[in-house]
């Protein structure tokens, strides 16, 4: 059972029987057979996360396809499994949770789904959070006067099927910019 104070909701809900906590690796086959018996649906919300990886091909890309394969593998030996929803990785699942509810609930979701509101050069970032927190993130001129073009473009048709409503790009780095100035990791 999980112990630490962060987690000590879950072990009370556990108690409560809203929750059934399993312990499983990632990496270890089979694993996840106890925990996916039985389930109509399968969030697959977990991949490391690291910003410095020393070695990035053995402590990122290859536990992150390995445990996905694991999972994958132990879903495919229920029928009972309907639906399988994956996602890159937890630092993924936060302005995303609400199109996996989503993904899953409608019938006639399948394949993949982008979730991308715009592509937003990093020039373009720091244009808006200067305008937002100028003490921060003093304006920078830019290099020439042509504003940048992003090289590419994703379709949000297929994510908007779903009912899925991308949040403004700038009320993001506002609320971000502040959770991190609310819990201390930022100091105006």
């Amino acid at each position: 059972m999980i112990q630490r104070k962060q987690t000590a909701y879950l072990c009370l809900m556990e108690q409560r029987r809203d929750l059934k906590l399993f312990k499983a690796n990632l990496l270890e086959e089979g694993s996840f057979d106890s925990v996916v018996d039985e389930c109509v649906g399968v969030f697959h919300t977990a991949s490391p996360v690291f910003l410095a990886a020393s070695d990035p091909q053995a402590e990122l890309i290859d536990p992150a396809v390995k445990g996905t394969l694991n999972v994958l593998k132990s879903c495919s030996k229920f029928s009972s499994i309907k639906r399988v929803i994956v996602t890159s990785s937890i630092a993924a699942i936060i302005d995303v949770a609400n199109a996996h509810i989503q993904a899953f609930e409608t019938p006639s979701a399948s394949g993949r789904y982008c979730l991308v509101g715009r592509v937003t050069p990093h020039s373009e970032i720091l244009k808006i959070l200067g305008e937002l927190f100028p003490a921060l993130f003093p304006t920078q001129k830019p290099e020439d006067d042509k504003p940048p073009v992003p090289t590419f473009k994703v379709s949000q048709e297929k994510a908007r099927s779903l009912g899925i409503n991308f949040i403004p790009l700038e009320v993001s780095l506002k609320d971000l910019i502040e959770s991190l100035e609310e819990k201390g990791l930022l100091s105006f």
